[in-house]
């Protein structure tokens, strides 16, 4: 009868570093991978037995953790500053590589963390991407008033904010300012599309809809929370959840519930 066969993947950009180790701690494979979804696919597939693969919560996790589910294997999200810790004390290596996840998978003494479904990824990726699309507007508002105002060119502030706004800037001709407003108005445009799949996403959403019937709260807040702390019962106690928040900043306040 084949066993469990535990694996970690110490991800990197250009590499994938495989060890696969047995219900005992014997290594049954190492190797370097190209930083290929297929390749890791078909790699995981010819293991033996269960398995149960675990990689830090990096910036690239996301399409490797969605790999080793469809290779029909366990996918576990660890915790990266809280497993170098332990890896550090117990395993006394410098970093934590593959073998060192491996053999925490293994000894069930792997921190964890929060891997969210691929649907909620999804909407926190359009939150990100509309926050920063808007710092981006902000930044180039601030740079067209600065055209104006080195210039000596009088504006109403928050101009930029408005359509009409912007069309009597446009209408002075000046090269940088127009620039700037070409990007502003298509990053508007983005921001539009964004608002309408967040609010696509609100109507389907319980927990979102409860949290925008609180005062102070809107649909853009509401969808926010819903997707960064949902399910709520993810959090032990209510110092956590306030700590991941930020509302509370403790030594908690770290990736395990990211």
């Amino acid at each position: 009868m084949l066993g469990t066969t535990f694996v970690g993947l110490d991800i990197h950009r250009k590499t994938i570093v495989a060890t696969a180790l047995n219900e005992q701690g014997e290594e049954l494979d190492q190797r370097t991978l190209g930083p290929s979804k297929e390749e890791l696919g078909a790699y995981l597939r010819n293991l033996p037995g269960e398995k149960r693969v675990t990689m830090e919560a990096c910036a690239m996790w996301e399409a490797y953790f969605d790999v080793v589910e469809e290779a029909g294997a366990t996918a576990v999200l660890s915790n990266p500053l809280r497993t170098r810790l332990i890896a550090e004390a117990t395993i006394k290596t410098d970093k934590v590589d593959s073998e060192a996840l491996a053999n925490l998978l293994r000894l069930d003494a792997l921190p964890t963390a929060y891997a969210p479904p691929p649907e909620m990824r999804r909407v926190r990726h359009l939150v990100r991407d509309r926050v920063i699309y808007r710092r981006h507007i902000r930044a180039l508002m601030n740079h067209t008033y600065g055209q104006l105002i080195y210039r000596g060119i009088p504006y109403r502030e928050s101009s930029l904010s408005r359509f009409r706004g912007r069309n009597e800037v446009r209408k002075l001709g000046i090269p940088g300012a127009n620039r700037a407003l070409d990007s502003i108005e298509y990053l508007l445009e983005r921001c539009k599309e964004l608002d309408q799949e967040i609010h696509t996403f609100f109507l389907t959403s319980r927990e979102a809809q409860l949290l925008e019937s609180v005062p102070g709260i809107g649909e853009l807040g509401a969808v926010t929370l819903a997707a960064f702390l949902c399910p709520i019962e993810r959090f032990p106690t209510i110092d956590r959840l306030s700590s991941y928040a930020g509302l509370a900043p403790t030594t908690h306040q770290s990736g395990d519930q990211s």
